[in-house]
């Protein structure tokens, strides 16, 4: 069995237009890419290790990363704690307000059937003069 192992990436698309371009013209065969990528990211890789090794080329400082999920963990809590709140408290005001809406709603509709109940129209005749050209409902 073989001793490699496997590893995926992703990478920005100039990059692998590159590695591809590379690929194609070193190890051509018939594949979807049209080039062995094991290969020519092993050459790339060997190559850049070679060169870090030596001194030849110098990677840029490194940029510090979240090692674990345990960094900061008392002020990641403490910063989504905060955010739940602010969601239950809008939560609770599009609660109240939409109870509010259909209280209002309720009532309104209740009148209606009351005084359709009762033979009321629910739109009377209009109170005021009817303008020049205006049609009666």
């Amino acid at each position: 069995m073989s001793d490699k192992k496997s590893i995926t990436f992703r990478c920005d698309a100039d990059i692998l237009e590159a590695l591809d371009n590379l690929g194609r013209e070193r190890y051509h065969v018939k594949t979807p890419h049209g080039y062995d990528r094991s290969k020519i990211l092993m050459d790339i890789l060997r190559l850049n290790i070679e060169a870090l090794s030596d001194g030849s080329i110098v990677l840029p400082e490194a940029v510090k990363v979240r090692q674990s999920a345990s960094d900061n963990l008392e002020e990641r809590i403490t910063e989504i704690t905060k955010a739940s709140g602010a969601i239950e408290q809008i939560r609770a005001k599009v609660k109240a307000d939409l109870r509010a809406e259909l209280g209002e709603v309720t009532v309104a509709r209740d009148r209606n059937d009351e005084s359709r109940a009762a033979g009321v129209e629910s739109c009377p005749e209009p109170t005021r003069p009817l303008g020049k050209g205006a049609i009666p409902l």
